[in-house]
């Protein structure tokens, strides 16, 4: 079973947090990273190779990976085992309760890992508090899908050479996105027995190909799992690899003046002043409010949205 950490234990100083994720493609107010730190005050801790859930499982909350490697996978009737995807330091998992009753894959740590654990409740009343956020989250959520896509042609179309080294650069993008680099290494705290579960390749092969490629000066590996991409443009070529699936460039949104417009119209949406029956101090207050959140959405534009 899972462990639970104290709730005195420092989060934020020990590891990448889900705001940090976010920070790459929207720079996020004081509040904001607030709300999100906030949002992962419940967490946990797993040791190498502990499940998290089981497919089947009954949804009851999401996760967030704060440190440490999680496996998605499914395990067929023989034993096989297919791991579809990875989650890295601030990846969500689990953020489609609204849509299943039970889990669809089962979860398992590689290496120590830190999680989480964030109710339906509290994403919608985040989303609801500040409507920035729950942009950010659909994205990430999207993201996963996008990180499926690329899987399916990883292992449905590319060579051996091209899928280990495609997935070795993903790693390292992702990683580098939440300061999880050093210059152009990272560590790996996956065997290559995972590597064969991940790319469906055998074992000789896996073992073969990461020879290759630092036979090729493409990579270093030391054993300790340390990774470093020796040529990462050439790496990228072979592979064929380019990063904007991962979605780390800044998220874009209307100009200013677009949303001064939409906020002024929002303003004057007000109920007629009848329908407060003569109330001057309500509709004084309702005024102000509105003019208040107008001001807030312009200054906010200016401050974080790209275009």
């Amino acid at each position: 079973m899972a462990s639970l950490i104290p709730s005195n234990w420092d989060v934020t100083a020990k590891t990448v947090t889900l705001a940090r994720l976010i920070q790459g493609f929207l720079p996020l107010t004081g509040p904001e990273t607030a709300a999100i730190n906030a949002l992962c005050r419940q967490t946990l801790a797993l040791d190498n190779e502990q499940s998290l859930y089981l497919e089947g499982d009954r949804i009851d909350n999401s996760f967030v990976v704060l440190s440490g490697w999680i496996c998605r996978h499914h395990i067929l009737e023989d034993g096989r085992r297919q791991i579809t995807s990875f989650a890295l330091p601030g990846d969500f998992l689990s953020h489609h309760n609204a849509f299943v009753a039970q889990r669809t894959h089962s979860a398992t740590a590689h290496g120590r890992a830190v999680l989480a654990s964030i109710s339906d409740a509290d994403i919608a009343e985040l989303s609801h508090r500040f409507p920035r956020l729950g942009i950010a989250l659909s994205r990430l959520a999207a993201r996963e899908h996008f990180l499926l896509e690329e899987q399916v042609v990883r292992i449905g179309r590319r060579n051996a050479f091209e899928r280990v080294g495609h997935m070795l650069l993903e790693f390292f993008h992702r990683l580098n996105a939440v300061d999880k680099t050093l210059g152009l290494s990272y560590q790996m705290p996956i065997t290559q027995e995972v590597l064969v579960d991940a790319l469906g390749l055998s074992l000789v092969h896996v073992n073969r190909t990461l020879r290759r490629l630092r036979t090729e000066g493409l990579i270093a590996m030391d054993h300790a799992r340390h990774i470093t991409i020796l040529d990462s443009d050439r790496l990228a070529a072979i592979a064929e690899f380019s990063p904007g699936y991962l979605l780390h460039q800044p998220l874009r949104g209307p100009k200013p003046e677009a949303l001064a417009a939409l906020a002024a119209k929002f303003a004057r949406i007000l109920p007629p002043s009848g329908a407060f029956a003569g109330d001057t101090d309500r509709i004084e207050t309702f005024e102000a409010q509105a003019k208040r959140n107008a001001v807030a959405i312009i200054a906010s534009s200016r401050a974080s949205l790209i275009h």
